[in-house]
């Protein structure tokens, strides 16, 4: 299961992502980043784009989006999706579960019901951990897709750039839809 993963690979790429535009949580969400293939889009302020390198680097399954948090550290989403025959609630605990086995100083900070512009229903977690001496914030969202697919979006930050930083990413994820 590719889940588990999630907090150790995109912690990982946060290491190695590439600060490009200083952004704030009130900006416009004004490009959008449609992905065909997994029948799912969202809109992030301009200066975020899609890094293929990172992509390639961690091997993730989508093109992973960056962006600059205020201490000019990078910032990132990264979208997954896999079959899951079981609800979103034991979709989430189960990711939850392998990430706190994977990451062992993972804590969760906090989880809740997340509904989008479009009326998505999900489940929205934050959690922070250390990774290399750098503590980060993670939040992710999940979300149910068509056909038993689950998606997981994992969006990181360097923890020193403060709640701004989760507040843009809930603005963000408000317009995640699928097609």
């Amino acid at each position: 299961m590719k889940l588990f993963i999630h907090f150790s690979v995109v912690a990982f790429s946060l290491l190695f992502s590439i600060s490009i535009y200083a952004i704030d949580e009130n900006q416009k969400l004004l490009i959008t980043h449609t992905y065909n293939q997994g029948g799912f889009s969202f809109q992030t302020p301009i200066g975020w784009s899609k890094n293929y390198v990172l992509t390639n680097m961690m091997g993730a399954q989508y093109p992973i989006v960056t962006g600059n948090s205020p201490n000019n550290a990078s910032a990132n989403i990264m979208v997954e999706d896999e079959l899951f025959y079981g609800d979103l609630t034991s979709y989430a605990n189960m990711g939850i579960s392998n990430a706190k086995s994977a990451v062992p100083n993972l804590k969760i900070i906090s989880r809740k019901k997340f509904i989008t512009i479009s009326g998505l229903q999900g489940i929205q977690l934050q959690a922070e951990n250390t990774m290399q001496f750098k503590k980060i914030r993670q939040d992710q969202y999940y979300f149910s897709g068509k056909n038993n697919k689950k998606f997981v979006v994992t969006c990181t930050h360097s923890l020193s750039a403060n709640d701004s930083m989760s507040a843009l990413y809930q603005k963000i994820m408000k317009t995640f839809k699928l097609h």
